[in-house]
């Protein structure tokens, strides 16, 4: 499991990601789920009709099969 907090742009891309639990560590799952949190596209939040920039939380959980 990775979780990740992101700030969200008024396009809908996230930035500035940070691992805030990786859980078991040290095995990558941290950084698996942030590349690809980087490749997502969020709808933004609107302020007055407008979109504009925000904060979102992903949560990634894997299966070892």
């Amino acid at each position: 499991m990775a979780r990740l907090e992101c700030q969200t742009r008024a396009d809908g891309r996230v930035r500035a990601c940070r691992i805030v639990e990786e859980a078991p560590t040290g095995v990558g799952f941290g950084e698996a789920g942030m590349r690809a949190t980087m490749k997502a596209r969020v709808q933004p939040p609107l302020v007055d009709g407008a979109p504009t920039e925000g904060q979102v939380v992903f949560t990634t959980r894997y299966r070892l099969d």
